[in-house]
């Protein structure tokens, strides 16, 4: 099982950097090519939840990227919970759940969240 993970400050020109990895990722892990344009934007969205809802910039948003050969999943996470605007946060979820196989939205142990994407792969 490979992971990657990436530590970015929390800013919104992130999403971006996080969008071209996770492809990239997701392309070498085998996801289909129909499906990668739907993991960058999932990360993205992902991404730009998490700058918006962190309390310490300081700590920055975590990436994790694993491939386990049957899946690829990218798990978004940062710390302290902010207030954030309940239609957009409501908005983003929604599109990352049509746009991944499977989401789980948690509490991370650091006192922010935690949103687990997961995408299957080709053999």
């Amino acid at each position: 099982m490979a992971t990657a993970v990436l530590t970015l400050p929390a800013a919104p020109e992130q999403a971006r950097t996080a969008r071209l990895v996770a492809g990239a990722a997701a392309r070498r892990a085998g996801v289909d090519d129909e499906l990668i344009d739907d993991v960058r934007l999932a990360v993205a969205e992902a991404v730009a939840l998490a700058v918006t809802g962190t309390s310490d910039d300081s700590a920055g948003v975590g990436v994790a990227m694993t491939d386990d050969g049957r899946s690829f999943r990218i798990t978004v996470t940062w710390g302290g919970a902010a207030d954030v605007d309940v239609m957009a946060e409501e908005l983003a979820l929604a599109v990352m759940e049509s746009l991944a196989d499977e989401m789980l939205v948690d509490a991370a142990a650091s006192g922010g969240r935690s949103i687990t994407m997961v995408w299957s792969t080709t053999p």
